[in-house]
């Protein structure tokens, strides 16, 4: 008889009889947990925005001249 209880060759791939399994839920909180921060990442990316120029018209706000 083999060391397996006769259930044939054991791969590397097979867990052991008393190995628990993988519950469901953990594989999908480590998906969800990629997909927001790429969501994140690529959200908080921002174009640049041109500096103004330091030659531009003089604002509305600024006080005229007294005659």
């Amino acid at each position: 008889m083999d060391s397996h209880g006769g259930h044939g060759p054991a791969t590397e791939d097979e867990l052991d009889p008393d190995e628990p399994r993988t519950p469901l839920w953990l594989p999908l909180l480590g998906l969800c947990l990629f997909v927001a921060g790429l969501v994140y990442f690529l959200s908080g990316q921002k174009p640049e925005e041109p500096a103004p120029a330091a030659s531009a018209a003089p604002s509305a706000s600024a006080a005229p001249a007294a005659p």
